[in-house]
């Protein structure tokens, strides 16, 4: 994690392009994506294909801790021409459900604001 502008920013890697501000939704388990709102960025561990038939059309935008870039989450994130940041070392740790923040796709930042 980095500050600039006394903003705290996690680098990730790029997986799908695009920017969306928004705030994090943490999902660990299948019943926490049935509380995701329209418009939440999700942010998960690794991903669960269970999660996603909803998820896709719910989510503003993708964060995973630990997935790569030709993983499911990255490939669904593409298909749906969503931003979604891999390999964010940490976010788990740093992120907490509500937070606003500003995902980049394009260059693999999260910015907390």
């Amino acid at each position: 994690m980095n500050s600039s502008n006394n903003q705290k920013i996690i680098q990730g890697v790029p997986a799908s392009p695009g920017k969306v501000s928004g705030r994090t939704f943490i999902i660990k388990t299948a019943n926490d994506a049935k509380k995701m709102k329209t418009g939440d960025i999700m942010v998960v561990a690794t991903i669960n294909l269970k999660l996603f038939p909803a998820l896709k059309h719910r989510a503003a935008g993708f964060i995973a801790e630990q997935a790569s870039i030709t993983s499911h989450i990255a490939t669904v994130a593409r298909e749906a021409k969503k931003p979604c940041i891999v390999q964010a070392a940490g976010c788990l740790k740093i992120l907490k459900n509500g937070m606003k923040i500003e995902l980049d796709g394009n260059n693999g930042t999260i910015v907390i604001l």
